[in-house]
């Protein structure tokens, strides 16, 4: 069966929520690194010093190009086409597809509901919406399902 790939709008919401989280990381690894860089500059310092200033530099870029891949995977969870993404990131679209972490990918398509102690902070909802009306679905609910959990006719009452 082929994968759901219509981002929700909790999809949408959360994607933005997401990219701003990697975004904050991105900047705090910049200025780790650029620190980082500057004190490993210094000609006072000994070899030992300089060697560990530019390990904690290099470990701060690795992370940083980790991000990136959050990043564009945030963006695919938004609604954003992988082959999009990879031409405006300059990563490929196979690197992209292969980095991006599971977790991101498995939201796509899924109704979530923030969650503090789930990964990024939002996990599924537990019940899928799948239905032509779901754009339409804007609340952090079941979107109208009734206690079946399909959409029909019988629709319980709003309240």
């Amino acid at each position: 069966m082929a994968r759901y790939r219509r981002p929700t709008p909790s999809n949408v919401t959360a994607s933005r929520e997401i990219q701003e989280q990697i975004l904050r990381r991105i900047a705090e690894l910049s200025a780790t690194a650029t620190a980082a860089l500057k004190s490993a500059a210094n000609p006072e310092i000994d070899v030992v010093t300089r060697r560990g200033h530019l390990a904690a530099a290099r470990t701060a870029e690795k992370q940083i190009d980790d991000a990136t891949i959050e990043l564009a995977a945030a963006v695919v969870l938004g609604g954003g086409r992988a082959a999009d993404v990879a031409a405006r990131s300059g990563i490929s679209t196979a690197t992209l597809t292969r980095r991006m972490p599971a977790y991101l990918r498995a939201l796509r398509g899924e109704h979530l509901v923030q969650d503090a102690d789930a990964p990024y902070g939002w996990k599924p909802a537990g019940s899928v919406s799948r239905g032509s009306d779901q754009a339409f679905c804007g609340g952090q609910g079941h979107c109208d399902l009734n206690s079946s959990g399909s959409r029909s006719a019988s629709r319980s009452p709003r309240q």
